[in-house]
C-alpha cells in the first residue's frame, strides 16, 4: 500500500515537470518567433523609411507609416500578454477583488478599441444593465474584456457586427461576446486554451495573433472562481462567454441575516 502511495505520488510530480515544460516550451517558442517577427517588421519598414524615403510619394509614406503604425500595436499586444502571463505563472500577480460594476469595465474595453472597429467598419451593441456588479479583480478582467473584443474585432469581416451582453443568475453574472466572424472548427475550439497546442490565425485582415490571449483570458477568469466557454462554428460566428461572482454581500446585509436567522 506505502508503494502503491509512493508510485502515485511519482506519477503526479512526473505530469506536473510534463505540464511545465510544455509552459517553458510555449513560453519561449512565442518569445523566439512571435515577437522576434514584428520586431524584424519593424527594422524593414524604419529602413524602407531611412534609406528610400525621398524615392517614396506621399501616399506610399502614408501606407509604410500606418503599417508600421500596426505592428507596434501588435508588438505591444503581445508584450502586455506576456507580462501578464508570465507574472500569473511565477505567482507575482496578485489578484484582490472588489465590487465594481461590470459595465463600466466593458464600455472601457470598447472605448480602447474602438477605433479599430471603426476601420473595418464593425458595429459594437452593447446591451448590459449599468446596475449589474461583479465581485473580482478588477485588473485581470479588464484584460480579459480586451483580449476578448480585440480577437472579436480581428476575426470579424467588414461590415460585421459584436454584440456584448450580461445576464444574471442567482449565484453568478455571466458576461458574453458574440461576433459574426469567421468562427472555429471543433478541432481549433480543442486547441485554443491548450498551453500545449501551437495554434494561431491571422484575423481577416492578416492581423496576427499569438494564441497566448485567449489561453491569459481562460486562467484570469478561473483565478476569480469563473469558467470561460466557446461556442463557434465556421462561417457563422463565436461567442465566447465567462462567468464571474455576484457582487459579495456588505457587513451589514450578512448581519440582517444572522438577527433574523
Amino acid at each position: 500500500m506505502e508503494l502503491q502511495k509512493i508510485n502515485a505520488k511519482v506519477i503526479k510530480q512526473n505530469e506536473a515537470l510534463s505540464e511545465l515544460n510544455n509552459t517553458k516550451d510555449k513560453f519561449f517558442s512565442i518569445i523566439g518567433h512571435d515577437l522576434k517577427g514584428p520586431l524584424n517588421s519593424l527594422t524593414a519598414f524604419s529602413q524602407l523609411l531611412i534609406n528610400h524615403a525621398a524615392a517614396q510619394t506621399e501616399e506610399e509614406i502614408r501606407t509604410v507609416a500606418r503599417d508600421l503604425d500596426k505592428s507596434l500595436k501588435n508588438l505591444y499586444e503581445l508584450l502586455e500578454n506576456l507580462l501578464g502571463w508570465a507574472r500569473s505563472q511565477t505567482g507575482r500577480l496578485e489578484f484582490v477583488a472588489e465590487n465594481f460594476r461590470i459595465s463600466e469595465v466593458i464600455k472601457e474595453s470598447v472605448r480602447l478599441l474602438s477605433k479599430a472597429a471603426v476601420n473595418k467598419q464593425i458595429k459594437i451593441e452593447m446591451m448590459v444593465d449599468d446596475e449589474i456588479e461583479v465581485h473580482a479583480d478588477l485588473n485581470s478582467i479588464k484584460t480579459v474584456l480586451r483580449n476578448l473584443l480585440s480577437n472579436a474585432i480581428k476575426f470579424t469581416p467588414g461590415g460585421g457586427v459584436i454584440s456584448i451582453f450580461v445576464d444574471e443568475w442567482k449565484d453568478s453574472i455571466e458576461i458574453g461576446m458574440h461576433d459574426t466572424g469567421v468562427g472555429m472548427s471543433r478541432e481549433v475550439q480543442d486547441k485554443i486554451f491548450d498551453i500545449s497546442a501551437k495554434h494561431t490565425s491571422l484575423g481577416t485582415n492578416k492581423e496576427k495573433g499569438t494564441g497566448l490571449g485567449l489561453i491569459l483570458c481562460k486562467e484570469f477568469v478561473e483565478r476569480n472562481q469563473g469558467a470561460l466557454t466557446v461556442e463557434s462554428e465556421e462561417n457563422i460566428g463565436s461567442t465566447f462567454k465567462f462567468t464571474l461572482p455576484k457582487l459579495a454581500p456588505s457587513k451589514s446585509t450578512l448581519l440582517e441575516e444572522v438577527k433574523e436567522a
